[in-house]
């Protein structure tokens, strides 16, 4: 599930028809009183109903490669709604970097080329 701006919903629904990307939420942007964060806190409370236990983690990427493209107080917000939820915002940077490093033979293939 991507959560985006309206403005990026060419580039998300391309992503989609290629089957990278699942659903695409967006919003009308800029809309600074909600900028997202509604949008982004319903998917996070679809995803993590299902989990099991009472204590569930999101991973982000927060390592020194990665920038935050949204408000501070926008992210805070969402931090606490998660928090309001059971659910604790962490940092999945290695876990992703491990991720990245894995390749397929199509990916293999064209770094070859």
């Amino acid at each position: 599930t991507a959560v985006v701006p309206g403005i990026g919903k060419g580039v998300f629904s391309k992503m989609q028809d290629a089957g990278v990307v699942g659903k695409v939420i967006t919003w009308p942007w800029p809309r600074p009183e909600d900028d997202g964060v509604s949008d982004l806190t319903k998917v996070f409370r679809e995803l993590t109903a299902s989990s099991v236990g009472a204590f569930r983690r999101v991973g982000a990427e927060m390592g020194e490669h990665m920038t935050l493209r949204m408000q501070i107080l926008d992210f805070k917000r969402l931090e606490q709604q998660l928090v309001e939820m059971g659910t604790a915002l962490v940092d999945g940077s290695s876990v992703l970097l491990r991720i990245r490093l894995v390749k397929s033979p199509e990916e293999v293939a064209k770094m070859e080329a």
